[in-house]
């Protein structure tokens, strides 16, 4: 794997929280636009997951990962391309 490959945030489906929630809390923390947090929502709920944020430091990604676990989503850290 390249050292240069970013830092990525996952979010994982749940049976908890609500696609308005999660799309909101999208918007809100992951500084997507309101097509891309609804896109990415949709993803999550249909796949099982989706990558919604990318940093090119583990640091950035761990941040926002535990921001989005603060409001009760499974969020997990991962390097990749």
């Amino acid at each position: 794997m390249a050292d240069d490959a970013p830092w990525r945030v996952t979010l994982h489906d749940d049976e908890v929280n609500t696609i308005f929630m999660v799309a909101y809390l999208l918007r809100a923390l992951c500084g997507l636009d309101d097509l891309q947090a609804r896109a990415a929502t949709m993803a999550v709920h249909r796949r099982g997951r989706c990558d919604v944020a990318a940093f090119p430091d583990q640091g950035g990604a761990e941040r926002c990962a535990v921001q989005l676990q603060r409001f009760g989503l499974h969020a997990t850290v991962g390097r990749g391309a």
